[in-house]
């Protein structure tokens, strides 16, 4: 009996200090992207973000890619993400996607199959699932849209070591035994060279006709947002992007600071304590990408803003 298409529920990683070092872990590289399902089914392909929000859309380049794949139905889980000269990926050339640098191109890097023509594959180890996902990619695996994302088995400390000297963001290991188990499961661990996370948009203030700094939070198991840090939000992004961004925010003001036990109506500037600068409040509802060097007791340490998560819902930012 034909299965039919299961709906798109990833599997997530628990971060991890450091990777493990055992034969039965497999290593891939950590994409700087939007988590993306890929479902094919009745001459259709469907994108799916890891909140169930459909992209199919907004990338037809990448659904007509999946449409020339050699198969009737399948769900592959994956990374959209665009690819630069070196071989990275960067999150904020995602974001203005619209004016891709040189030589940049957007893939769906494929890491895993979850159904393919009928047959549910998840409860086979992951490396069975990957020899089948690298047959089927095997005509456009290295220079395709849609691409299989290769692994290093075993040593993981080395392989970390190595991501980062590459200037990667870090990498996610992975049991090669392991059935697909969809939630967060510590059969699946990333390991990080730089911290970059999501963070709730609570508040931001305003340089000239543009945003200068976002006020960011996170959610308690609790359900109370907490305040985490102000990053800075200029660099690398053109004056125009920040003025819209300016703009979608305001759509969100309120009066009063959403973070818990924290409700100053200015912050100080970073180039100086005499001057303030006024803060706007807005409903918790907008998700950033934040990297920073360090959490501190005063907040993130050289926080950057990396662009919007549009793929992520304010609620599911919660740590501890």
């Amino acid at each position: 009996m034909t299965v039919p298409v299961p709906p798109y529920k990833p599997a997530l990683a628990v971060l991890s200090k450091q990777p493990p070092s055992a034969a039965n872990w497999a290593h891939e590289p950590k994409y700087d992207g939007w988590r993306m399902g890929c479902a094919i089914e009745s001459g259709r392909v469907r994108l799916v973000s890891r909140n169930a929000r459909g992209w199919s859309d907004s990338f037809p380049t990448v659904c007509q890619a999946a449409l020339r794949l050699p198969l009737r139905a399948a769900l592959l889980d994956a990374e959209l993400a665009v690819l630069l000269p070196n071989g990275l990926t960067s999150f904020q050339a995602l974001q203005n996607r619209t004016a891709l640098p040189p030589n940049s191109q957007l893939v769906l890097q494929a890491f895993d199959l979850l159904h393919l023509d009928g047959e549910d594959l998840r409860r086979r180890p992951l490396v069975e699932r990957k020899a089948q996902l690298e047959r089927v990619l095997a005509r456009d695996a290295v220079a395709g849209v849609i691409r299989y994302t290769p692994h290093i088995v075993g040593d993981g400390p080395r392989v970390l070591a190595h991501a980062c000297a590459l200037g990667a963001e870090g990498i996610v290991s992975k049991r090669l035994d392991a059935p697909y188990t969809s939630g967060r499961t510590r059969d699946w661990l990333k390991s990080k060279c730089v911290c970059a996370e999501p963070f709730v948009v609570g508040g931001f203030t305003v340089s000239g006709n543009a945003v200068g700094a976002l006020l960011v939070g996170e959610y308690s198991a609790a359900g109370e947002l907490r305040f985490a840090g102000s990053v800075r939000a200029g660099k690398g992004f053109t004056r125009e992007f920040l003025r819209e961004l300016r703009d979608q925010l305001r759509a969100f003001e309120v009066h009063q600071s959403p973070f818990a036990k924290f409700s100053p109506t200015t912050l100080r500037s970073p180039w100086g304590q005499r001057h303030a600068v006024p803060t706007r409040w807005v409903t918790p509802v907008v998700v950033a990408s934040v990297s920073y060097l360090e959490r501190t007791a005063g907040g993130l340490r050289h926080a950057s803003f990396q662009g919007l998560r549009d793929d992520l819902h304010a609620h599911e930012v919660v740590r501890g």
